[in-house]
């Protein structure tokens, strides 16, 4: 392999494991050692290290990697010293992702922004995003393009984010309380860099004022996602989501205080026609008719979400079909499917992925009928019975499958499972067990 231009060698490395590319490959000889130690090794490596790994451990990896850009420390806590080490040996450190309970001190803090000024993906805790000096150090990281936090966060301000971060692109939280003038102050400052927002709150803090007419500012966002909680300003949705030219992508959850009438105009209207992603979930006015009126207008859409929508029936995924470019379809929580449903998909041939939960009413026909879904890549179930799955006629018919997951599902062969996944070693399995839960989040749509 030495006589391997470092080229190909780089190529080659690139799809070692971590645990070869740490302690194996460099040890080698000089020449290997230099080429392993290439950022192009080590781009779609991440670093997370397992529970019962101890500090120790965790350095003398660190230590043994300095290319190293992606490092995941959400399964535990760990000391001061290993971010000491993580700051002072992986200099080109670009992805980040913290642990919700972990304490980081500014200190610290300030040393990654120092030390790593790569980083473009910090994921965060609500510690830091409500602590007004870490936001400031945050602001400080010039490359950022994602800032990250999936947990609540109350009383955040985002004046430190605006006045800094000049390469921020997607902002990402979980459910925030901030005040209106500074959302706004926020959104005017980044409307030409931001192209991804995840705006849980519809509502500010304090004035109670609809924060939806704030996006019509935002022109160049491509992914959206808010939570309807605002009653009687859909005209101001409309009038916002009009303004958003370059939106691909749409996420719309908690849709509680819509009316079918505002769905009609909300999907009714042109500038949507350039979706190719639509999720929508809790949407208590949901009917074919606002199917109808989506299929129309979204022309494009290759990826459709429909979660707990209420009159989501069989005729539903029948109109559905006529989505010619649909590649990834997700049906949760819709109890009024039936195996008939599940036929009319057979009309989409260049189906991808499909992720089914939660639907009560679909038997062994439905998960017999999946083995005719010759293209299907990635196959996700949630909370559902899979009781007499057919796994044995997997293998043999659904041969471009890369990933089967499922998640807390019921009556799981799990003997038939183990023997699929030894007749297909190429597809990854993502399996949780837990039946206990499984029942609870089952019975929330009863």
């Amino acid at each position: 392999m030495d006589r391997l231009p470092d080229e190909v060698l780089e190529e080659i490395f690139s799809y070692c494991t971590f645990q070869d590319l740490v302690w194996n490959i460099p040890d080698v000889n000089s020449h290997w050692r230099l080429i392993s130690s290439r950022s192009k090794v080590w781009k779609y490596h991440t670093y997370c290290p397992g529970r019962r790994d101890g500090g120790k451990e965790i350095i003398a990896v660190l230590k043994r990697c300095p290319k190293l850009q992606a490092v995941d420390f959400r399964k535990r806590v760990f000391g001061k010293e290993v971010f000491e080490v993580l700051a002072n040996n992986c200099s080109d450190l670009v992805k980040l992702f913290i642990d919700y309970f972990q304490d980081i001190s500014c200190e610290i803090l300030s040393e990654l922004q120092r030390k790593c000024p790569r980083i473009e993906y910090l994921d965060v805790n609500e510690e830091i995003l409500s602590h007004p000096e870490k936001l400031e150090i945050i602001g400080q990281f010039m490359n950022l393009r994602t800032l990250s936090s999936k947990r609540s966060i109350c009383n955040v301000s985002l004046k430190p984010i605006a006045d800094g971060c000049p390469r921020l692109e997607c902002l990402e939280t979980g459910e925030i309380s901030v005040e209106f003038d500074d959302l706004s102050y926020f959104l005017s400052k980044k409307k030409d860099t931001l192209r991804t927002l995840v705006l849980p709150c519809s509502v500010s803090r304090g004035s109670n004022k609809c924060t939806i007419p704030l996006l019509s500012v935002c022109t160049a966002l491509e992914s959206l996602c808010i939570h309807w909680n605002c009653e009687n300003e859909s005209e101001s949705l409309v009038q916002a989501l009009g303004n958003l030219k370059n939106l691909k992508s749409l996420t719309w959850q908690d849709l509680h205080f819509s009316t079918t009438d505002d769905d009609m105009r909300l999907f009714g209207n042109k500038n949507l026609a350039h979706l190719v992603r639509l999720e929508l979930c809790s949407f208590s006015s949901y009917n074919d008719a606002i199917t109808k009126i989506i299929v129309e207008n979204c022309p494009q859409l290759q990826a459709l979400h429909l979660s707990i929508c209420a009159e989501f029936t069989d005729k539903t995924l029948e109109m559905i079909v006529l989505l010619k470019n649909l590649r990834e379809l997700g049906i949760y929580g819709n109890r009024n499917v039936t195996d008939n449903g599940i036929k009319h998909l057979l009309n989409i041939e260049q189906l991808e992925c499909l992720l089914l939960g939660c639907c009560d009413n679909l038997t062994a026909i439905s998960l017999n009928l999946l083995t005719n879904f010759s293209h299907l890549q990635i196959l996700k179930f949630r909370c559902q019975s899979l009781r007499n799955s057919p796994w044995h006629l997997f293998a043999d018919h659904l041969k471009s499958l890369k990933h089967l997951e499922i998640y807390r599902c019921q009556d799981l062969n799990v003997v038939a499972l183990k023997a699929l996944k030894k007749k297909m070693p190429h597809v990854t399995f993502s399996v949780d067990l837990s039946q206990k839960k499984a029942r609870y989040r089952k019975n929330q749509f009863k």
